[in-house]
């Protein structure tokens, strides 16, 4: 399913993407073997009584290209997308998207990958703000999590079993009431030249505040407070404007 063919960073605003409203009533469910792929597309108001609030994909390999996906819900997993599979998201937006499980935005079971991705303002029910890793290699790069809420653990990201490995990425001013204001879960896998900024917990002062689980391979990061790791920077990392960080449109232009 191909809409706009170029590129979303040559765009205005996201918003000049081609809309398919859901209407607040529907999702796309994708079902079989061969790989398949959704590029140019923005999708709104998807609803899903199960997992998966705007696409739902069962043991299918997927790749999403230059697509925003906001303002969706899930009754269960997955606020905006649920797969079993494999999943690859290359320029990918998420914003606004709620579930009554986990993953405020996404919920993964398979191999990963995330390249140049936003969450902003997404929120769970339960763990994940924006995403739920349940098993397989995840790589997340060039990455920001802004603003997302998690009811229990994990602001950003809770990680239920994968490999996670995270390179240059933001996460600044996630919430979980429970516990890991940015990334909760597993410790398995490595950090590095990413910034960890007012990431908090409602509910805790103990181990379980820390911004991210105790336990990655942490390199050249900033976090506000002492991660062990090497190359490690504790404070404040001056962000551009922490009142809007977004900037006008959405972190499009250069005052994000």
């Amino acid at each position: 399913l191909v809409g706009y063919k170029g590129d979303i960073w040559d765009l205005n605003s996201e918003k000049d993407l081609p809309l398919l409203n859901m209407g607040g009533n529907t999702h796309v469910e994708i079902e079989g073997r061969s790989p398949r792929s959704i590029i140019g597309l923005r999708l709104e108001n998807g609803f899903n009584a199960e997992n998966g609030g705007t696409i739902h994909s069962d043991n299918q390999k997927l790749l999403l290209k230059n697509i925003v996906i906001a303002k969706s819900k899930s009754n269960k997993n997955g606020g905006a997308l649920a797969t079993s599979d494999s999943l690859h998201l290359e320029t990918a937006h998420f914003t606004q998207n709620t579930s009554k499980g986990n993953g405020g935005a996404i919920s993964a079971q398979g191999e990963t990958s995330m390249l140049n991705v936003i969450y902003l303002s997404n929120t769970t029910a339960l763990n994940g703000g924006a995403v739920n890793l349940l098993g397989g290699n995840t790589y997340i790069g060039n990455a920001i999590f802004y603003d997302n809420h998690a009811a229990d653990n994990g602001g950003a990201i809770n990680n239920d079993g994968a490999t996670l490995n995270i390179w240059n990425a933001t996460f600044f001013a996630n919430v979980a009431t429970t516990k890991n204001g940015a990334i909760s879960g597993k410790a398995k896998g490595s950090i590095g030249n990413s910034i960890f900024w007012k990431n908090t917990t409602a509910t805790c002062t103990g181990e379980c505040a820390e911004e991210v689980v105790v336990g990655y391979s942490a390199t050249n990061s900033s976090f506000s407070k002492n991660y062990i790791g090497t190359n490690i920077y504790i404070g404040d990392p001056k962000l551009a404007n922490e009142n809007n960080p977004a900037g006008e449109n959405e972190y499009m232009n250069y005052d994000a």
